[in-house]
């Protein structure tokens, strides 16, 4: 019965690991941004190279009106092996809008999450796997 209650647990901990993550990069893509003095065409490059390396970081200029504030967020996204709904694979993502000369631009990052199913089938078989070597001992050591 623990079994669900453990991989919840992980669960928890891997996104809030992957929060610290996100926000970590956001930070050091803020402040290199911040930091060079880029041209608009630098900047456009720079998008694209994002997009190139990092498929899930993406930097876009947007509009001062649709100017937000950061926030995290869940996303369910196709993972290229087939079509159907159940192998979309969730994501944790961040958005954050950083003005750069000028200019508002809304980063966002996203990063793959382990699947629960997987992380409750890994847990069952660590449980069942310790169970079964305590109930061997138990066994072995009462003859």
């Amino acid at each position: 019965m623990s079994t669900p209650v453990y991989a919840l647990v992980v669960d928890y901990i891997w996104v809030i690991e992957l929060n610290e993550n996100n926000w970590g990069a956001r930070n050091y893509t803020k402040q290199l941004l911040l930091s060079k003095n880029l041209t608009d065409d630098d900047l456009n490059r720079l998008n694209e190279i994002c997009s190139e390396i990092q498929p899930r970081l993406s930097l876009t200029p947007i509009d001062l009106l649709n100017l937000g504030s950061d926030s995290v967020y869940y996303i369910f996204r196709k993972n290229g092996k087939g079509v159907d709904e159940k192998d979309a694979e969730r994501y944790r993502g961040l958005k954050s809008y950083p003005s750069i000369k000028g200019q508002a631009y809304r980063i966002s990052i996203e990063s793959n999450l382990i699947e629960l199913s997987i992380t409750l089938a890994g847990v069952a078989l660590a449980a069942f796997f310790f169970f079964g070597v305590v109930d061997f001992w138990f066994h072995f050591t009462q003859q």
